[in-house]
């Protein structure tokens, strides 16, 4: 198997960017929105989501980790796959 290229890896993300927008949209919502809303800073929000969207990377940071759990419990979906059971594991 051939590995990813940093090409292939920017479009994976750039795709769940995308993604993610459109997911708000149908809420009725946006980034600036959705950060304002759960009090998290806009620029933190959309740098966030550029970084760990689509992957399955968790951030280091509580505040990167919250603001991914927020949106994929706002949105309905894991925005990085796994999100929930660390969320889990991390509560306990």
């Amino acid at each position: 198997m051939a590995a990813t290229t940093l090409a292939e890896t920017n479009n994976v993300r750039r795709h769940a960017y995308r993604t993610i927008q459109s997911l708000l949209v149908l809420k009725d919502s946006n980034m600036r929105k959705f950060a304002n809303d759960h009090g998290f800073n806009e620029a933190t929000v959309r740098q966030t989501i550029l970084d760990y969207a689509g992957g399955t990377a968790m951030p280091r940071s509580r505040q990167r980790f919250r603001i991914l759990l927020t949106l994929s419990r706002f949105v309905g979906e894991e925005v990085v796959t796994g999100i929930y059971e660390q969320a889990k594991r991390d509560a306990a």
